[in-house]
């Protein structure tokens, strides 16, 4: 556990530049500040997703539907904005409105920071795995026709790029397959290396030691 404020100052720093390394965020003021500032929505999903589950001392209790709510407001407009404190407060007041499950029960800000940097660790993890994935060869040839090389993982977006640009076949196409997983929203992966999946999973489901 972190003892000090200096401590602290010190780790977020380290894991600012990490951040902008792997390409989360954009500058790392916002993890230095412990908000989520330079983040894009994506960004965002990914790290709110190893972030406020953990936030409750009965994790036990969250529903999907407790899931759905936070992340929705959590991940709004105002939400580069938002530090820990503004966070527990905005599910304080979920929670006080009768929007969450009767009896869920927040931590405190400092144990909040904690939960904070393992989330931000766990960000910074599945986006290098991602772009490590973006850039793997699957040792299928070249499409004569076009050149390219299947990819293993790309942007949703810049699969349809490719696909109306007629860069994939209808068969090849029929080998891609979108995530449900949050931290995944918005690629898309070949079947060959979709069980990438079960690895989100690890990452999300280990317990948070304080």
């Amino acid at each position: 556990m972190l003892r000090t404020k200096d401590d602290i100052q010190k780790l977020l720093d380290k894991i600012g530049d990490q951040a902008v390394e792997s390409g989360l965020i954009a500058d790392k003021k916002g993890v230095v500040k412990l908000s989520m500032r330079g983040m894009d929505k994506d960004s965002r999903g990914a790290f709110l997703n190893n972030y406020f589950p953990h936030l409750f001392r009965n994790t036990d209790r969250l529903t999907d539907d407790d899931l759905t709510v936070i992340l929705g407001k959590l991940n709004d407009g105002s939400a580069e904005q938002r530090t820990i404190k503004g966070t527990l407060d905005d599910i304080q007041e979920m929670i006080d409105d009768g929007r969450l499950t009767i009896g869920l029960t927040l931590l405190s800000p400092k144990e909040a920071i904690n939960v904070y940097v393992q989330g931000m660790s766990r960000a910074i993890i599945g986006r290098n795995a991602l772009n490590s994935m973006e850039k793997l060869d699957l040792g299928f040839p070249a499409n004569p026709k076009t050149g390219l090389k299947l990819p293993a993982l790309l942007k949703e977006a810049d699969f349809e790029l490719l696909k109306g640009a007629g860069k994939l076949s209808d068969q090849e196409m029929t080998h891609y397959r979108t995530f449900d997983h949050p931290a995944l929203k918005g690629y898309i992966a070949h079947n060959n290396i979709h069980h990438v999946y079960s690895i989100w999973n690890m990452y999300t489901h280990i317990s948070y030691t304080m």
